[in-house]
């Protein structure tokens, strides 16, 4: 058994079952110190049963929880990496292509992952799941086929989803979630579904190199290091970001969180823009130079 990381909610180990070799994570919740009653300990199992029936692309696979020793255990699906470590592959990748074609290819690429994550959280919404807790360090890489016409990015940490009735407007528990990536409202009992999209919109940031703190605050600011047509598609994705980050405290423009778009229309949107990237025959349509590379552009279901 390995520790592969470590977080608020507890430590993943990376382990071996000896009868079929299979490799697994499994994480360790220290319950001690918590007051947390043999009810709410049972609750939590309920909860993590819930995940346990979630089988699909875009979560990680959960098989089996247990409390031992005042500690809860969850066995899960065995990943190749997060987040931030498949933003250092692009990075390489894109840095080993000389101008107009590395920005290119790097837009290409950051709008497939974004993609990808969206719709993992548009997959939770229509389960009526609101995840709580979206960070880079819980997208994960479930398979080592990215930027193909298979979904590789998935969702895990579910310690702070929360399971509704509906998904509508909920009173909730206030203050979850890590403060970089959690929308102002989470701080109050009143929100809903759409703390994901504020948080969506800081990894998007994150993933394209945009200003975090001038999209919170709903700047649009002007991207200058790039070819013009790129830097206009590059802005648009910039504008979709401030949209989705709508907040109490902008001093410009709205600041009712509720306005925020659900992932529908934002992945319709990037979508729409990163179609403007291919040519008729669905090649990136700078490269001609590039013959021997093509990329398609990938057609993946919905997860509506």
């Amino acid at each position: 058994m390995r520790s592969i990381g470590k977080g608020s909610f507890g430590e993943v180990f990376k382990v071996q079952k000896n009868y079929n070799i299979k490799k697994y994570a499994i994480k360790i919740s220290d319950l001690s110190g918590r007051n947390i009653s043999e009810t709410d300990k049972q609750n939590m199992l309920d909860e993590t049963k819930k995940l346990i029936r979630e089988r699909s692309k875009y979560v990680v696979e959960y098989f089996n929880s247990w409390i031992q020793n005042n500690c809860l255990y969850i066995q899960m699906e065995l990943c190749h990496a997060n987040l931030k470590g498949l933003l250092k592959i692009k990075r390489n990748i894109s840095n080993g292509l000389p101008g107009v074609a590395s920005q290119m290819l790097d837009l290409y690429l950051s709008i497939e992952i974004f993609l990808e994550i969206t719709e993992c959280v548009q997959y939770l919404h229509r389960d009526r799941i609101i995840h709580r807790d979206l960070k880079p360090d819980n997208v994960l890489v479930g398979s080592e086929e990215m930027f193909s016409d298979k979904h590789c990015l998935k969702l895990c940490d579910f310690g702070l989803a929360k399971i509704a009735v509906n998904i509508d407007l909920f009173n909730m528990t206030g203050d979850v979630g890590d403060a970089q990536y959690m929308a102002p409202e989470a701080m109050a009992n009143v929100y809903d579904h759409r703390i994901d999209i504020y948080s969506l919109a800081i990894i998007g940031a994150e993933i394209f190199g945009f200003d975090k703190k001038e999209i919170i605050l709903g700047n649009d600011k002007q991207i200058t290091n790039q070819e013009k047509n790129l830097q206009i598609l590059s802005e648009e994705i910039q504008n979709l970001f401030v949209l989705m980050s709508i907040n109490e405290y902008r001093r410009n423009g709205s600041t009712d969180w509720r306005e925020r778009p659900e992932c529908v229309d934002i992945l319709s949107q990037l979508r729409l823009i990163r179609n403007k990237l291919f040519d008729e025959n669905g090649s990136l349509f700078l490269w001609p130079q590039y013959k021997n590379i093509i990329f398609k552009s990938p057609k993946r279901d919905d997860p509506n």
